[in-house]
């Protein structure tokens, strides 16, 4: 359920969150904390030991995890070459470093 909230309020779907808090009576966050965002491993570098302790000393929770696993995909989606976002976007792997013109799947999701 937190994974889901997550992804629900990036898309702006807000009768899917006061679902989630109304029936399922889950205090969820609409968003991941910065903790995990700031030490994520990324190609510049690589804070993960933090998250690790972070994730320990909240025990565990099965929200912290979730919220966890929903960053994971955002990040997976942004780059899996389906365009989650619908839009023109900079190619980093591209050698000129330009824009790329999207041509294809150019609806948001």
């Amino acid at each position: 359920a937190q994974c889901y909230s997550i992804l629900f309020a990036k898309e702006g779907n807000e009768a899917a969150l006061e679902t989630i808090r109304d029936v399922w009576m889950l205090e969820v966050e609409s968003s991941v904390e910065d903790v995990i965002v700031e030490n994520w491993p990324n190609s510049y570098e690589s804070n993960y030991e933090v998250v690790e302790e972070y994730v320990k000393d909240q025990e565990y929770h099965p929200l912290v995890m979730g919220r966890l696993v929903a960053h994971e995909i955002e990040l997976f989606m942004k780059d899996d070459g389906w365009n989650m976002e619908g839009a023109d976007r900079d190619n980093p792997s591209s050698l000129s470093k330009e824009s790329v013109k999207c041509t294809a799947n150019c609806s948001p999701y």
